[in-house]
């Protein structure tokens, strides 16, 4: 892994023998993920702070001391400072997939979609969207999102936006976390 800066110079000598995603950055930490693991680094020299096994890491959101991420099937969140995991969400259904984490009002949210398979193999997604309080995991809210494919979730305004089955969704007021 190499820093280069806006001259074309080496800020970090290869100073990790990893290949990582930068996904997050705050106070001067890189959030990243690579194949098999979760990492912090120092962004001044690119020191690993911490390191956690997980499978691949799909995106990264941070809520005050917490990191939220997700993988293919999973959301995790973990305390910033040391990567201890906190709690986390697993998709039920074994062809379920978890969305990109956002941050709204205190909230986060992810939209887990699964593919179905009936007696005529057809198969359709089921798009759920579900609200969590970032402290415990406790699920406050959910909302079934309709049939299709789900895109673009976001957080806009204190709000939730995406697409889902063709229709754009939009949803507001939230609960407020413990």
């Amino acid at each position: 892994l190499y820093l280069v800066d806006s001259s074309g110079k080496t800020e970090w000598p290869d100073s990790a023998n990893i290949a990582p995603s930068i996904k997050h950055s705050q106070d001067g930490c890189l959030y990243a993920g690579d194949s098999e693991s979760l990492l912090a680094m120092a962004e001044e020299d690119g020191t690993v702070k911490w390191q956690v096994d997980f499978p691949v890491v799909n995106d990264i959101v941070q809520v005050g001391d917490k990191l939220c991420a997700t993988t293919r099937r999973d959301l995790i969140v973990v305390d910033a400072k040391t990567g201890e995991r906190v709690w986390d969400y697993h998709a039920a259904n074994e062809f379920a997939t978890v969305s990109n984490p956002v941050v709204v009002d205190g909230v986060v949210a992810c939209v887990t979609s699964s593919t179905f398979v009936d007696e005529e193999i057809y198969s359709f997604e089921q798009n759920i969207l579900h609200i969590f309080d970032p402290t415990d995991g406790t699920e406050l809210q959910s909302f079934e999102l309709g049939v299709g494919d789900c895109y673009g979730l976001s957080a806009e305004n204190e709000s939730i936006v995406c697409s889902a089955g063709g229709e754009l969704i939009c949803i507001e007021n939230f609960p407020t976390p413990a």
